[in-house]
Formats: structure tokens, sequence, C-alpha cells
């Protein structure tokens, strides 16, 4: 792994050398302004490009096939729930690792429109990491709005202190606004995305020019 150009703590190279002894590689996500969060760390792409039969084709992670066969039951290795425990277990490794992720006082997670993995995930990597939940729910407006159109969280926050906020998949980084604006209405401080996999859209991209961040 070459240092990083970005100046946030959350990807400061000193703090990343300890998770990578435990994890294979990192991915490192920054935001592109007006979203409300400005870095994220990502355990993998969801997708890669690979030849496969002399044909270019992007193809799930090993991270990216756990994300699946936990969330959707597809695959042929392990059961669903073996696979989620697997993605926490490893979020809950970079939170104990990482100075920055560990001092934080709490976990929340982004809550899916049609699916509740992610919220899952959270536990269990909450579990893991011996830390609170602090759940979120979706708010939907079907005048308006066929999907969220804003996140409610179900309780107070009622210290100061940093949360980690799980995703399964960061696209766009929509969600993961809508997450921390909910959170920091509920009184929460700083909120730092910690997310299985990441396929990096229009308003997140990654830290020096899609680089993932690798041990050697």
């Amino acid at each position: 792994m070459s240092p990083s150009s970005c100046s946030h703590e959350l990807h400061s190279w000193k703090d990343l050398k300890l998770p990578l002894k435990a994890l294979e590689h990192l991915v490192l996500v920054c935001a592109s302004p007006p979203s409300p969060w400005r870095a994220a760390i990502c355990l993998d792409y969801h997708r890669v490009l690979k030849i496969l039969n002399s044909e270019e084709r992007y193809l799930p992670t090993e991270t990216g096939l756990l994300v699946i066969r936990a969330k959707y039951g597809m695959g042929e290795h392990g059961s669903p729930d073996e696979a989620a425990e697997l993605l926490a277990e490893r979020l809950a490794t970079l939170i104990r690792r990482h100075p920055m992720l560990a001092r934080a006082k709490l976990v929340s997670a982004v809550p899916g429109t049609s699916h509740s993995f992610s919220s899952e995930l959270g536990r269990r990597t909450a579990e893991f990491s011996d830390m609170d939940f602090v759940g979120l729910h979706v708010k939907l407006d079907p005048i308006h709005s066929p999907t969220a159109s804003k996140f409610l969280c179900t309780r107070r926050i009622t210290h100061s202190g940093s949360v980690v906020l799980i995703d399964d998949v960061l696209r766009t980084g929509g969600a993961i606004d809508l997450a921390i604006d909910a959170l920091s209405e509920a009184g929460a401080g700083e909120i730092i995305p910690i997310c299985a996999t990441c396929s990096v859209g229009p308003s997140a991209r990654s830290c020096r020019g899609d680089r993932q961040a690798k041990d050697s």
C-alpha cells in the first residue's frame, strides 16, 4: 500500500497499517460535495474487472460474493448466516484496529427500503465490536417518491461521541447522506461510514484515483 494523499484522519497511512495486518486490502473512498461526509472505508470493491475466456467481465469479489450470499441466499458455499457473520467479523476487526473507529461510542446502519440486511449487518458488527447499536428506519413518501425520502433514528443520542455507520454496498453515497442527516438530527457527533463493499458512483470517488489500499 502506498501512503494516501487524502488529508482525512480516517485515511491516514499510520492508522491503516494495523487494520491491514488482519485484512487483505481496503478501499478508501472520498465523498464529493455537498455530501455531509468526507471519507469512508470499504473492505473491497463489489465487482472488479476480470478476464474470463478472453473476455473482460465485471465479476464479484470474494467479499462481494459474501454480500450476495448473505443478502439474497445465493451462492454455493456456506449459509447466508455464515456469510453475514464473516462480514460482521471483518467490519468489527476494522473498527477495533483503526484508532479513529475504535474511539466511536455507537454503531448504526443504513436501513434498506426493500431489504433489512444492512441493518442486521450493523447489529452483528456492533455485537462483535462490543458497542451499542442505534437503529434507523425509513420514512416513505409514496406520493412524492417511491423510494426513501428520509431516515429517522429510533432514539435520541445523548452523547457527543462518534458513530460508525455500516452499509453493505456503497454506491452513489445517497443513502449514507440520508443516514448521516438522521443521526445528526438525533444528536450524534461525528459519523464515520464503513462498508462491506463499494461500487463507486458519481457522488463518491475512490481515494487517490481509484486505488485499493494493499499491504505490501
